[in-house]
């Protein structure tokens, strides 16, 4: 498996040398702190002055496993970026905690199963949607050398935290996968209906592995999923498709992501295409969603996310508002 690389790694050979100075810092301060310091082969942990501002340098400590803290298994005093900050400060201005997670669906083709998966705060935080989430879930569950067209491949649609709220420009998938047309990471976003209906759904990405033995779709419907078969609508073209789908699942508001005969075929550049005219065009994800057998996602939602804060989301609403106003020509991007 193909992991991102931990951005903090540390030499062993310079951890003790880190952990006096930061201790020595802190004691002339006269602070009172717990630091925890990782490396690819050691975890160190050491304790600086106490309360009343006497050294405890000098006296002698073994090396131990960090505390953990109680958001997500994070090490308390460590130095990698706190996903609990935002928290502690809406808890001193006396406002509701919120907890900043992504519900994954992870849907194995082969075996015809679903499961969903709440991706912790930390990882959201730093992999937050979109084009960074959709890599990152692509990167933990394909394996090295996997055949583009092959049922090693994984596919993945992301929506962002901000999808679905009432905001110009907010209704963006990223569809990711290995290319079969460049053999590299494809990247390619749609707008439409589809990705704002796909939050309201309750899903921030869902990830397709392995490859289906016959034909298939996705209904997604308020968190309830549901594997279809698809070989009645194989072959025919993505507008028949659109409709027919909508009447199956008895719900004219549903929205359709979909593959053609050009995904069914798998060239190389085959889109997914929703609203009939909105697509994921490049990097050819309509080949992968052919190679895997699945027809399209068809989702339905009635939860629409709301902002934490309403009053500052209508002001900055509004600041991008004057803004377009002031400058008219980004309306043609």
């Amino acid at each position: 498996r193909v992991a991102p690389p931990d951005v903090l790694a540390i030499a062993t050979e310079h951890i003790p040398e880190i952990v006096a100075l930061i201790e020595r810092l802190v004691t002339e301060a006269g602070l009172a702190a717990t630091f925890s310091v990782r490396s690819t082969g050691a975890s160190i942990s050491t304790r600086s002055s106490g309360p009343s501002g006497h050294s405890n340098a000098d006296r002698p400590r073994a090396a131990r496993p960090a505390r953990r803290s109680r958001v997500h298994g994070r090490r308390r005093g460590s130095i990698l970026p706190d996903s609990a900050a935002p928290r502690r400060a809406a808890n001193e201005r006396g406002e509701q905690e919120l907890a900043l997670t992504a519900s994954v669906y992870h849907v194995d083709l082969t075996r015809g199963t679903v499961e969903t998966k709440t991706l912790p705060e930390d990882t959201y935080r730093k992999y937050p949607g979109g084009s960074a989430l959709a890599a990152y879930l692509l990167l933990q569950a394909m394996p090295a050398g996997a055949d583009p067209l092959g049922p090693d491949n994984v596919l993945v649609m992301a929506v962002s935290p901000l999808t679905g709220l009432a905001i110009s420009g907010q209704s963006r998938m990223t569809a990711c996968a290995r290319s079969p047309l460049t053999g590299a990471i494809g990247d390619s976003q749609c707008g439409g209906f589809f990705p704002a209906e796909m939050r309201s759904a309750g899903a921030d990405a869902i990830v397709f592995t392995g490859q289906a033995p016959e034909p298939v779709y996705l209904w997604l419907h308020d968190g309830q999923t549901e594997l279809r078969p698809a070989r009645h609508l194989w072959g025919k073209v993505t507008a028949e498709v659109d409709r027919l789908l909508r009447e199956e699942v008895g719900d004219p508001k549903a929205e359709v992501a979909q593959i053609g005969p050009a995904g069914e075929n798998l060239v190389r550049f085959a889109a997914i295409m929703n609203m009939v005219n909105r697509a994921n065009g490049r990097t050819g994800m309509g080949a992968v969603m052919g190679s895997k057998r699945l027809k399209a996602v068809v989702v339905r939602g009635s939860k629409s996310p709301k902002p934490a804060r309403p009053e500052e989301f209508r002001g900055l609403v509004k600041r991008l508002k004057a803004l377009q106003e002031a400058n008219p020509g980004i309306v043609w991007f």
